[in-house]
């Protein structure tokens, strides 16, 4: 009889339409908001993290909002033990790419969170941030990067038009990890512009917004 009266009274505070087992997930990703997130446990090559990464999706930064053909390059600088960045996009199809050069350095032996240090009008932050990778796919054909409070998130992949079932995966495990779904936007990849970067050199690299 009590378990009786306990089913009831779940039944009675949950959402109409929703299983327990949809109550139980929703409560879990709620519980999963309120702690900050943690970079992966699994240890990351950095060489094979580097090169081109197509955003498919993202909660963006301010500079971000309503861009296209969104391409990260990252480069190993062996010598100075960090990866140079450089963060190409473009508010249409026929504007040049905004360009944003950035540098990442390793804050932990398994290589999956660094502190990211942006140029901005010319000349490096003082202030670094911290970013996670937070997904690996085991090829390196996918990556998931966020930071500690959910503001910001990247699902990236090596194409530039993946298959819908690599990206829904990165979906749900953003879900999973207390991302609220309804905040992260689908970047749009057509041609890329002609000023994209070929190669990240972030010393090099021209100013963005």
């Amino acid at each position: 009889m009590m378990a009786g009266l306990e089913e009831w009274a779940r039944a009675a505070t949950r959402p109409p339409g929703r299983t327990l087992e949809e109550e139980a997930e929703a409560r879990a990703e709620a519980a999963a908001r309120k702690k900050p997130l943690v970079s992966m446990e699994r240890s990351v090559e950095v060489r094979r993290f580097m090169g081109r990464w197509f955003v498919a999706a993202s909660i963006g930064t301010p500079f971000e909002q309503g861009m296209m053909n969104c391409v990260e390059e990252y480069a190993w600088d062996e010598e100075r033990g960090r990866v140079d960045v450089q963060f190409a996009m473009q508010a249409n199809p026929t504007a040049g790419a905004t360009v944003l050069a950035q540098r990442m350095t390793p804050t932990n032996d398994l290589n999956t969170s660094f502190r990211l240090v942006p140029k901005v009008l010319g000349l490096w932050s003082p202030v670094g941030f911290t970013y996670l990778l937070l997904e690996m796919d085991p090829d390196y054909e996918a990556c998931m990067v966020g930071v500690p409070d959910r503001s910001y998130l990247w699902l990236m992949t090596r194409e530039a038009h993946p298959a819908e079932e690599t990206v829904q995966g990165l979906l749900e495990r953003a879900k999973r990890l207390g991302y609220d779904p309804t905040k992260i936007k689908r970047v749009t990849h057509e041609t890329a512009p002609e000023n994209a970067p070929e190669k990240a050199t972030a010393e090099e690299a021209p100013t963005g917004c």
